[in-house]
């Protein structure tokens, strides 16, 4: 796979994570429902251009342990990537690069970090671990009934069933990734694989309905005061979940604008998850950002 695949102990749990290449350190960090195999066209591509690449599959997700009972809340997920880093990526101050709710998890890690991280990079950040976050987005409240009777269905285990397994669906999953990406030619069937496999698992129906059923976590606005790294942020401007024009993405727009350090791309025909919707578009402005960020010092 151009990676070796490792596994680490977190708090009694397992958590697995690729690891390949040698320099200086990248940790990956996945969105909801995907893996540490979703950076598939990533890790190689980082490898080669002298990086030590990590990619983590959070708990309740991918090859990690979905541990049974277990409350997944944002700041869990924030623990296990400082640790991780502490303990795993060689104790030099790492580049966090994320997507979705990953992008939310990295701005944590860097908002603990301060100058202890050297850069940050945010794909498509997501406002919060699920929907609750997002009230001041008008497509959010038009759907807030829908929403609630989702969140009654989710409550009830006999219904909770059902609808999970019609989530996921080899061909719901498809129909999904066809909405979310761009390119509909990296919709492929390893993608499809990567995020149906996992959900097979014991404790990945509890883990779906504790995400979404959870507390949202910090806002990204709450965050960013605390972070002294540079950012780098990567939006795919077809994105549905977490569009442009939404208050999240509005937010990083504006603030690209006024503060230093800050750079905003907005990558056309691409969706939520740009790293591997179009690669190529990421690594073009990725790479020289990276080559910039490690030589700072």
């Amino acid at each position: 796979a151009g990676w070796d695949q490792r596994d680490w102990r977190w708090r009694g749990h397992g958590v697995r994570y690729a690891v390949a290449g040698e320099g200086p350190p990248v940790v990956l960090v996945h969105g909801f429902g995907a893996s540490h195999r979703q950076w598939r066209r990533n890790i190689p591509v980082l490898a080669a251009a002298g990086y030590r690449v990590y990619a983590v599959d959070l708990l309740g997700f991918g090859a990690s342990d979905k541990p049974e009972g277990y409350a997944y809340t944002m700041e869990g997920w924030r623990d296990l990537l400082l640790d991780f880093i502490a303990e795993c990526a060689g104790g030099e101050a790492p580049v966090v690069v994320g997507n979705s709710i990953g992008s939310l998890a990295a701005l944590m890690v860097g908002a603990a970090l301060r100058d202890d991280v050297r850069g940050l990079v945010l794909c498509n950040c997501a406002g919060g671990m699920n929907n609750k976050a997002a009230s001041d987005d008008w497509r959010i409240r038009l759907a807030a009934p829908l929403l609630a009777l989702i969140d009654l269905v989710l409550t009830t285990r006999p219904l909770a069933e059902p609808l999970f397994d019609r989530f996921r669906s080899k061909e719901n999953i498809a129909r999904v990734l066809g909405n979310v990406y761009g390119n509909q030619e990296s919709v492929d069937e390893e993608l499809v694989d990567l995020i149906h496999a996992p959900s097979n698992d014991e404790g990945a129906l509890d883990a779906f309905v504790s995400i979404l059923m959870g507390p949202p976590g910090p806002r990204p606005e709450q965050l960013v005061p605390e972070v002294t790294a540079p950012v780098l942020l990567l939006w795919g401007a077809d994105d549905p979940f977490t569009p442009v024009d939404g208050p999240v993405g509005q937010y990083f727009l504006d603030l690209a604008e006024r503060r230093e350090g800050v750079e905003f791309n907005l990558l056309p025909g691409v969706g939520h998850c740009p790293h591997d919707d179009r690669p190529e578009e990421v690594h073009k402005v990725l790479l020289p950002w990276l080559e910039q960020v490690t030589a700072a010092d």
